[in-house]
């Protein structure tokens, strides 16, 4: 006791924290799966000098903690299996962790594509009855901001069942499904996403720091500043606290949310809308919206569903004064509880506080998901309402700091926490969100690569989805950021152990989160499987352009067909997807077709063509595949610049 306490004294007056009793971060936990093939690091605390003994799979492995309580110990290469018991003992606590396997474990990071979940892809219900795969585990990382590098996070690992998948991000568990029956060993996922967030939030600070100035952003320092006192946890969903986390509002101060507080003063606008179809525009903050609808009198009293589509942030929701929900996930469709006693005999108010904080605000989806319901059946809701912007503009990105208000702040509460845990590699899909800088994306984004790499200690696989098509179809060649953003990802291939799934062809002109995650999971499946996992025979690149060549008022090019042969999915008679210029810049689109495996585009409009693009554009045709499926990476043979580009 004495030495202890002597101990105890030293670490005091040296600054040193200490931790009573034992600890372990919460990447570690019941259910969990462990990186097989390598030594995996297990890492906690206790108090300073006892001597720890971890005991897993037949290994026992003995370390003692520093002064400052921290204790780290190196499991060895081990084979996949399990269940297997870890547990981990100290004078001061024993840890026992149970269910655990051990087999590949991959990060999955970006935006809301990669944290779009099971449950709302593509034939959801017989995804999820059929997700029974108990060697798959998640573990979702909680969405948090912080100036600090965090060690720790508040998630848990969940098996794989017909009762949890439809919480798995749904790119993850798709990839983790094709790779488990391929390699018949477990899979463990680790969700790092949040919707709307863009690569400077994700990227390390000192690595942020030392990219050139051009490429660096400008950052409020007033928004800096109060993100050191924003809550650690992001507020999904509300709590009566909720509404301290932004600006003080004038209409939670005048409670415009009852019923007697009135419209006065107030305009009308069309739900649903996006804001940028309305006199709103890309106005930032916090719009208030009013309605009032008819509902039978035999309805007064009872128990009700309230439905308003997806809400581009987040919303606060009243029926008649009362609080039904708040949702701060984007991609999420609201469907709130009315409670019983709340609604009456005729007219109901229903008010939505709407709080955009980048990209789109608004209500995005059909007029059909907007309705009130019991069993007897559904009304809908009118289609215009009355409006109120509140806290708007630049006063409101000072007030309310989020994932996009400041770089690293992602980085240091969803992955820094993760750094010392082996993995197999990262899965990413983001992108969206950095349209604005999509050249700069192409320094931006290979440096997220080497810097996480140079964290975690060794180049693990990184392979990313580039981004799919969307909005309307391309009325004519222009330029697009979202292309642009594109070839730089593209780009990011230069680096050793990347790969790129091409998703070129599954996206939806009207929603930015196409549903077939299905596809968008076995094809970057098959980039692991052919480089990660050594199976040769798994053709996992589609064609790529190599040369051009000027042949009078038509263009020859040439590509790598990998191995494969050509297919198309032409619907007009000829390829779609292609446009020529000449030296004045100006592109038109062009008819293409085969000669032997080299395609041929001219344009009667373009008697002197000098450049090629394909399949470039926000939602471009895209008419050619391989044989097996796989899309032709879109493409440019010009150098001109681009939109984006300073």
């Amino acid at each position: 006791m004495g030495r202890y306490i002597l101990a105890l004294l030293v670490c005091l007056s040296l600054g040193i924290p200490v931790q009573a009793g034992l600890w372990m971060p919460r990447v570690f936990g019941d259910d969990m799966v462990l990186q097989r093939g390598g030594e995996v690091k297990v890492w906690g605390r206790a108090e300073p000098g006892e001597r720890v003994t971890v005991l897993f799979a037949g290994h026992e492995v003995l370390t003692r903690t520093d002064r400052g309580g921290r204790w780290e110990a190196c499991l060895p290469p081990m084979e996949a299996g399990g269940p297997y018991e870890m547990t981990v003992t100290a004078g001061s606590g024993r840890i026992r962790f149970v269910n655990v396997l051990v087999g590949e474990v991959w990060v999955c990071s970006g935006q809301s594509n990669m944290e779009w979940w099971v449950a709302v892809s593509a034939d959801a219900d017989r995804e999820v009855a059929a997700a029974d795969y108990p060697q798959i585990r998640s573990l979702r990382v909680p969405k948090r901001i912080s100036l600090a590098e965090e060690t720790d996070i508040e998630g848990q690992w969940v098996v794989c069942s017909p009762s949890t998948a439809g919480d798995f991000t749904a790119v993850g568990y798709f990839f983790a499904r094709e790779i488990h029956r391929a390699l018949g060993v477990p899979v463990g996922i680790i969700d790092a996403s949040w919707g709307g967030t863009i690569i400077e939030s994700w990227t390390r600070r000192e690595s942020y720091e030392a990219l050139p100035e051009g490429v660096r952003r400008s950052w409020d320092p007033a928004v800096v500043e109060a993100l050191g006192a924003y809550p650690r946890e992001y507020p999904e969903g509300g709590g009566p606290d909720y509404f301290d986390y932004i600006a003080r509002d004038p209409g939670m101060e005048e409670r415009w949310y009852l019923p007697g507080a009135g419209t006065r003063g107030w305009d009308e606008i069309a739900v649903p809308a996006l804001w940028g179809d309305t006199p709103l525009g890309d106005t930032d903050g916090a719009v208030w919206y009013k309605c009032t609808v008819e509902l039978p009198d035999g309805w007064a009293g009872r128990e009700a569903r309230l439905s308003l589509g997806r809400v581009f942030d987040r919303d606060d929701t009243w029926v008649n004064g009362t609080p039904v929900g708040s949702t701060a996930d984007p991609s999420r469709g609201r469907v709130y509880t009315v409670p019983e006693g709340v609604l009456r005999a005729g007219g109901n108010e229903i008010t939505v506080r709407v709080i955009k904080s980048s990209g789109r605000g608004g209500f995005p989806d059909e007029a059909d998901r907007l309705f009130i319901a019991t069993d007897e059946g559904a009304v809908p809701l009118p289609g215009r309402w009355n409006y109120r912007p509140t806290v708007v503009g630049d006063s409101f990105r000072r007030a309310d700091p989020g994932p996009n208000s400041a770089y690293a702040v992602l980085y240091n509460g969803m992955i820094s926490t993760l750094t010392d845990l082996r993995i197999r590699g990262v899965l990413w899909y983001q992108g969206e969100s950095n349209s604005d800088n999509a050249y700069d994306y192409r320094v931006l984004f290979p440096n997220l690569i080497s810097d996480w790499r140079a964290q975690w200690g060794y180049t693990f696989p990184f392979y990313w989805v580039q981004l799919a098509n969307y909005t309307a179809p391309d009325a004519r060649p222009s330029d697009s950021p979202w292309a642009e953003v594109r070839e730089s990802q593209d780009m990011a291939l230069s680096l050793p152990a990347t790969g790129q799934a091409i998703a070129i062809d599954i996206g939806e002109a009207g929603d930015i989160h196409p549903r077939n995650k299905q596809e968008v999971g076995r094809r970057l499946a098959l980039i692991a499987l052919n480089r990660t996992y050594g199976f040769g025979d798994v053709h996992c690149e589609g064609p790529r352009y190599r040369t051009m060549t000027v042949e009078g008022d038509r263009v020859r090019l040439s590509f790598d067909l990998h191995g494969s042969r050509w297919a198309t999915a032409n619907k007009y008679g000829y390829i779609e997807g292609f446009a020529v210029a000449g030296a004045d810049g100006r592109f038109e689109w062009a008819a293409a077709g085969f000669d032997g495996e080299d395609v041929v585009v001219r344009s009667d409009r373009v008697p002197n063509p000098v450049a090629v693009r394909y399949a470039w554009g926000t939602n471009p045709e895209a008419g050619l595949f391989d044989s097996e499926g796989l899309p032709l990476a879109p493409f440019r043979t010009d150098d001109w610049k681009l939109s984006t580009q300073r």
